[in-house]
This record gives C-alpha cells, sequence and structure tokens, in this order.
C-alpha cells in the first residue's frame, strides 16, 4: 500500500509492527466468533432456562470485574504487553473450560476466567497500543477499532453456520476461539519494537475515595443523570444482536444462520457508514441526533418483534433491513453521546464525571444479561417490544433534557 492511499484510507504505517497487528487481529476474530454463541450455549447447558442463564453471567461478571482491575497495576509492575500475553493465556483456558463445561459450577468458573481476563486485556491494550503507536495513536486506534469489527464479522459468519449446525458444532467454535487467542499471545511474544512511554494513571486509590465523597454532587445535574441512564439503556441494545436474536433463531436451522451474518452486516456497516452518517448528521443538535438513534431504535425493535409471526423468508428479510437499520441509529448515538458527555462534564469534577458516565456501560454489562434473560423468558416478542417502548420513553426523556442544557453544550 503507497503511503498517500494510506494516509488517506486513515491507516498507520504497520512495517516491523506486523506482530501487534496481526495478534489483535487474530484475538478480534476469536472473540467475534464466539460472542453470539456465549448465551445460546449456556442456556442449552442450563436446559433452557434464559433467566438462569443470565442470572450466571452476571454473577461472574460481578466476580470478575474486580479480578480483571488487577491487570492496571500488574501493566504498571511488569509491562502492558506482559498483562495481554497473559490475558489471552487465560483467554484460551477460559475458552476451552466453557467448550466443555455442562454444570452450573463449571460454567460460573469458565465465565469467570474469561469475564477477569478479557477486563485485564482491555485494560493493558489502551496503554500497550499508545505505547506502539508512537506518533500515530489515533491511527493505531482506528485501525484497531477497523479490525475488531473485521474480526466480528468474520466471527459472525462463523457463528452463523455453527447456530445452523449440530448444537455440538457450537463447542467446537469456542476450541477454535481458544486457539485464536493462543496464537494471538504467541504472535506478540516475540515483538522487540521501540514502545513509547505514557504518562502513568492517577492513584486508583484516591480516585476512588474522591469520587465516593463527591458522587452526590457529581450526579446534581438532571440532564448528565438523564444521559447516565440512557447510556446504561444504550449499552443493553448491544445485546440485540449478541444475545436476543441468536436466542430467538436458535430453534430454526433454516433461519439460524441470519443471526450471525447480522452481527457481519452491522460490523462491516459501521466501518462503511460511520464517516458519512457522521458528516450528514454534524450540525444537528447533540440532543436531535440522539433522539434520531432512539427513533431508530424504536422501528428496528417493532419490526424485529415479527418475528415468530411471519414465514422464514419475511424473518431473513426483517432482520437484515433491522440490522441496518440498528447501524445507523449506532452511528449517529455514538459520537453525539460522548460529545455531549464532554459537555457535561466540563470543570472541576471533570474527569470523576467521565468515570461516572463510562461507568454507566459496565452497569450495562453486568446486569443486562439476567435482565434480557428474564424478557425472554417471558417471550422473544414481549423482549422485542420492551426494547423498543423503553426507546420511545427515553426519547421523551431526551426531549425533556433539552430544558436543562445550555446551547454550547447542546450544538456540537
Amino acid at each position: 500500500m503507497t503511503d498517500g492511499l494510506r494516509q488517506r484510507l486513515g491507516l498507520p504505517r504497520v512495517g516491523s509492527r506486523w506482530p501487534v497487528a496481526a495478534a489483535l487481529g487474530f484475538q478480534s476474530l476469536g472473540s467475534g466468533a464466539a460472542l453470539p454463541l456465549f448465551f445460546v450455549l449456556i442456556r442449552l447447558r442450563l436446559d433452557g432456562s434464559s433467566t438462569l442463564a443470565g442470572l450466571l453471567m452476571t454473577v461472574a461478571g460481578v466476580i470478575a470485574l474486580p479480578l480483571g482491575l488487577l491487570g492496571g497495576g500488574l501493566a504498571d509492575r511488569f509491562s502492558a504487553k506482559a498483562v495481554m500475553v497473559v490475558s489471552n493465556v487465560i483467554r484460551t483456558v477460559g475458552y476451552g473450560l466453557l467448550a466443555g463445561a455442562d454444570q452450573p459450577v463449571l460454567l460460573l468458573v469458565s465465565l469467570v476466567v474469561i469475564y477477569a481476563s478479557d477486563t485485564a486485556f482491555w485494560g493493558a491494550n489502551s496503554v500497550f497500543v499508545s505505547q506502539v503507536a508512537a506518533d500515530d495513536t489515533e491511527e493505531w486506534f482506528a485501525f484497531e477499532r477497523i479490525l475488531k469489527n473485521l474480526g466480528v464479522g468474520l466471527g459472525g459468519l462463523l457463528a452463523g453456520v455453527a447456530l445452523a449446525a449440530p448444537l455440538a458444532f457450537l463447542s467446537y467454535v469456542l476450541l477454535l476461539s481458544a486457539a485464536l487467542f493462543l496464537v494471538a499471545a504467541l504472535t506478540l511474544v516475540p515483538y522487540r519494537g521501540h514502545l513509547t512511554a505514557v504518562a502513568a494513571p492517577a492513584e486508583t486509590s484516591r480516585s476512588a475515595a474522591l469520587c465516593a465523597r463527591i458522587l452526590p454532587r457529581l450526579l446534581g445535574g438532571r440532564a448528565f443523570v438523564g444521559l447516565v441512564v440512557f447510556s446504561v439503556y444504550l449499552g443493553l441494545t448491544d445485546y440485540a444482536l449478541i444475545i436476543v436474536l441468536p436466542a430467538n433463531l436458535e430453534s430454526d436451522p433454516a433461519v439460524s444462520w441470519v443471526a450471525g451474518v447480522a452481527l457481519t452486516v452491522n460490523a462491516v456497516l459501521v466501518i462503511v457508514i460511520q464517516a458519512p452518517v457522521l458528516a450528514a448528521t454534524r450540525t444537528w443538535r447533540r440532543t436531535s441526533r440522539l433522539l434520531a438513534a432512539c427513533a431508530t431504535y424504536l422501528v428496528a425493535f417493532s419490526v424485529l418483534a415479527l418475528i415468530g409471526h411471519v414465514p422464514n423468508l419475511a424473518i431473513v428479510v426483517i432482520v437484515l433491513a433491522a440490522t441496518l437499520v440498528l447501524t445507523v441509529g449506532e452511528c449517529i448515538h455514538s459520537p453525539a453521546g460522548f460529545g455531549l458527555a464532554l459537555a457535561l462534564t466540563e470543570g472541576p469534577d471533570a474527569n470523576l464525571r467521565m468515570t461516572v458516565y463510562q461507568a454507566s456501560w459496565t452497569i450495562a454489562g453486568i446486569g443486562g444479561p439476567l435482565l434480557i434473560g428474564a424478557l425472554i423468558d417471558l417471550g422473544y416478542t414481549t423482549a422485542w417490544i420492551v426494547f423498543a417502548a423503553l426507546a420511545a420513553a427515553f426519547a421523551i426523556l431526551l426531549q425533556r433534557m433539552r430544558h436543562h442544557l445550555s446551547s454550547a453544550a447542546d450544538n456540537a
């Protein structure tokens, strides 16, 4: 690739840093292949209880969170690269255990191992990529996002095949993911390239104590509280394609494959349409963009509620069309929500306010499986309708938020 083309595409110069790019690619493919199979496999191993499967995933997330955060301290003591390598090896063990686990305790242990190593990996990954990137940090993070989306896209195709195949094939895909994590670790081990020093983060214990002391003040603004709650909902919508859709379709091999294809379509579309969508909506008020995102979710989830009530061909069309609409909504809300969060966190407590905002995604990630598992046990149509109703409710919330926002905060 010529330098001119590389610069136009916003990609970094890889060169001798190819082991880093290869490792990121392997681990992205491993995650992408396993992601839509987690809930389906665990539910099958628990005799079909979606609520119990969600509860198990939520409990594992709660247990794993503090364990994973230890990775930050280990990265400071040893190196971010070492934590990434060890995390991928532990992921290999976790996915291998999950592939063969058939008892609740074994499933819980497997999930804790996977979640803890995931948290440690991503905590060290940001530091390591910054060290590797040197002068083209933004290009490297953009490149990493492309690799992640490609991994989810290719993995989604593989997961689609697994969902349409005999049930034993689900375990084989998890074993393949385990192997890809091991390859990622081994690819990264020999890398000896130059690493740029990165400033050490503030002391975690002091920040946590300070946050606990002034949390009531941090949540004093109605608009900020509304945005945090709205972000929890946005985090839950991520599970629509990862948990609800595969579980909804897995019982019918004639259409189960389309759940994996939907993930692929979503991953590829984000790469293709993010920039055009941002350019088309940049002049809109931030709340207007978030309202538009709510409208896309309302339409998409309402359409997905028709699954089970229409012929198979119509299901395929509905899923692909809804995925397109959901992806447009994702591309609209992502920059607008982050921009509004930055605008609302200005001031002496800016860093801690931003930490509270980011925590909303963690809350959705931990509590989401239990909530969604319970909704699925009430019926898939009910689950989709609840997602759609929440989109409408948050549109009303956003409309009310406008009265508490300054013009500077609401305008890009």
